[in-house]
């Protein structure tokens, strides 16, 4: 997904929805879905996630080891 020129990867889990913009740089959000269904609250900044937090970008990394341009992805880039 793109945000104007920045990229965008995003992985969501059963609670959780992450995103990154150019790997962070250009802003970051997390979303507590038991919580927050309707994601109004970006909870990234707050210290009492930021255990959740490194594990999404775990899994971002995970997922997307080598960064594509123009936000698609032809499937070959992630891993198993």
């Amino acid at each position: 997904m793109q945000r104007g020129k920045h990229p965008g990867y995003s992985v969501r889990t059963e609670r959780w929805r992450y995103t990154e913009w150019d790997d962070g740089k250009e802003g970051v959000q997390l979303y507590d879905h038991d919580a927050d269904p309707h994601e109004y609250k970006n909870v990234a900044d707050d210290p009492k996630y930021a255990k959740v937090l490194d594990e999404m970008k775990g899994l971002v990394k995970k997922n997307w080891p080598v960064r594509v341009e123009g936000g698609k992805a032809d499937g070959k880039n992630r891993s198993k």
